[in-house]
């Protein structure tokens, strides 16, 4: 590692690495904006420590072109520079640029060139854009700011790697939000233009990292994109709730029509990840664009469409218009394969209280239920399928008969259900029975009724408990012959509030005598005074 003096050194790094200070110092120009009260603080520390002295080499690398340099602030940072990589850390761990990299940067850079003069043309530069902003406030110009912002992310190859993705969206995001209009009620509209247009722009790459090809769904980069995409469609969910809460101004019409079809165009002709682009469709839609006029207008725009979405799109329309009539027609095409869907808008049926489209609706998928649950979700996303489907068809008015034909269905993810409805019918024996088939663990039982079993119908709990009596008996230690004994203990109080004490003596006695020779487990027996 070559240590040199601070004035030689930074001169001789300064004239070999010109060109790349000269580049970092132009993009952190376009970077940042001297109307953000943050990044007007940023560089006006990073002055003062360059024109205090606070800013002392500590080696350079000359073999791996590595720099690093001290800032003495409050607490002392340490930068580091890799001139290779063009990559800047410092030890603040703050996202992105800091002062203490701007002030290593700015003493690099005033080795050839004046900060001053850099300062000052920074701070005075007309931004075109922001001009733009606010001199002529409509739809078009909200499109080619933010179109042209994000433009350099349209251009980057699908494949780009995560961690490269995030920090180039995140400083062209840091960019977009510098527009933000001064006036509040203008804000919570353009927060939702900045998310989407964001989200629209990175869609290329984080389709062709997340969609299906027999790859491990749980690969590294799946799994962060896939975070990714969930967060940032959550907070834009957040901004469409936030602005449809808010009152509408007359100026911002113009505004609402030019989203309406940016969106309908985003689902219409983007590519990849359809389920997804259908969810940010249908979020605009039943949280936003609330206007019957505009949801009118939307489905007579789509009956005239070819978009492969089109029938689900129109139904999405009929459910949140209550046109049951058209809607009856729709779900004709319902199938295992897209019984997703119409979940979904049953869902959105059941958060506007639209309980005849629910019935509709899950009366359709009813027959495809099995070999959906079977073929098409994940293992361990059938549970909440299970779960979705029960929550709506306690809402549909299934008969009895309809509903034990759901459980069956259902399978093992079913059972909790299945076991409440037994209970309900009074069915006791069927609870046993479904318990023993799907060898409900013992811990498990009373919340799924067991209590109540052994109250109604003491009798017949007693095959079942002695099923997991037998398998703690198995486990072969003192532990596990203790919750023998309790759960005999329980077949005690049912056999005699059934009248079955002879044949509970019996039992007891049988066991006892077939493990005689496991000591452990006859002293708990003992213990246990088990015979009535």
């Amino acid at each position: 590692m070559e240590r040199c003096s601070m004035t030689t050194t930074m001169n001789q790094l300064s004239t070999i690495y010109s060109s790349s200070i000269e580049d970092m110092m132009k993009n952190i120009g376009e970077d940042l904006f001297p109307w953000k009260a943050e990044d007007e603080d940023m560089v006006r520390r990073a002055t003062f420590f360059v024109r205090n002295g606070a800013v002392k080499l500590n080696s350079y690398d000359i073999r791996r072109q590595i720099v690093s340099a001290t800032v003495a602030d409050v607490s002392p940072a340490r930068v580091t520079m890799d001139f290779m990589d063009e990559e800047l850390v410092c030890s603040c761990h703050s996202e992105g640029i800091c002062r203490h990299i701007l002030a290593f940067l700015f003493t690099l850079y005033i080795q050839q060139h004046s900060l001053s003069k850099w300062v000052t043309e920074w701070k005075s530069k007309e931004n075109e854009q922001l001009a733009l902003f606010k001199e002529d406030r409509s739809p078009k110009t909200w499109d080619l700011v933010l179109t042209q912002t994000f433009e350099p992310i349209h251009h980057l190859s699908a494949d780009t790697g995560y961690h490269a993705f995030v920090q180039k969206l995140s400083a062209f995001s840091h960019k977009a939000e510098s527009y933000t209009p001064f006036e509040r009620e203008w804000r919570p509209m353009f927060e939702v233009y900045v998310r989407f247009y964001k989200i629209r722009a990175a869609w290329h790459i984080v389709a062709q990292h997340l969609e299906d090809h027999d790859g491990n769904p749980w690969e590294y980069e799946r799994w962060y994109f896939n975070s990714w995409l969930e967060n940032e469609t959550g907070k834009l969910s957040e901004a469409l709730s936030l602005l449809a809460g808010k009152p509408r101004l007359f100026a911002t019409d113009a505004f609402f029509a030019a989203l309406r079809n940016e969106v309908r165009n985003f689902v219409q002709t983007g590519e990849g990840l359809f389920n997804q682009r259908i969810s940010i469709y249908l979020a605009f839609w039943a949280n936003l664009f609330t206007e019957k006029k505009w949801r009118e207008d939307e489905m007579g725009l789509l009956k005239q469409s070819n978009s492969i979405s089109k029938s689900f799109m129109l139904s999405f329309f009929y459910v949140l218009l209550k046109q049951h009539e058209d809607l009856q027609l729709m779900v004709k095409d319902t199938a295992p394969d897209n019984v997703v869907e119409w979940l979904t808008l049953a869902g959105i049926a059941n958060d506007i209280n639209d309980q005849e489209s629910i019935r509709i609706i899950m009366e359709a998928i009813f027959p495809h239920v099995g070999e959906f649950l079977h073929s098409y979700p994940k293992p361990a996303d059938t549970g909440f399928y299970v779960q979705k489907m029960e929550e709506l068809y306690s809402r549909s008015g299934l008969s009895p008969e309809k509903r034990e034909q759901i459980y069956y269905a259902y399978g093992r993810h079913g059972t909790e259900e299945y076991a409440e409805f037994l209970l309900e019918q009074k069915r006791y024996a069927d609870w046993i029975a479904l318990h023993h088939r799907f060898n409900t663990p013992y811990e498990a039982l009373d919340y799924s009724g067991l209590k109540t079993v052994a109250s109604e119908a003491p009798g017949v709990i007693l095959p079942l408990l002695h099923v997991h009596a037998m398998k703690c008996v198995e486990e072969k230690n003192r532990t596990s012959y203790k919750q023998a004994v309790r759960i005999w203990k329980r077949m005690k109080t049912a056999a005699r509030k059934s009248g079955k004490a002879d044949f509970y003596n019996r039992y007891i006695s049988t066991v006892g005598e077939k493990y005689k020779r496991l000591r452990a487990l006859r002293e708990e027996m003992e213990k246990g005074n088990l015979t009535l």
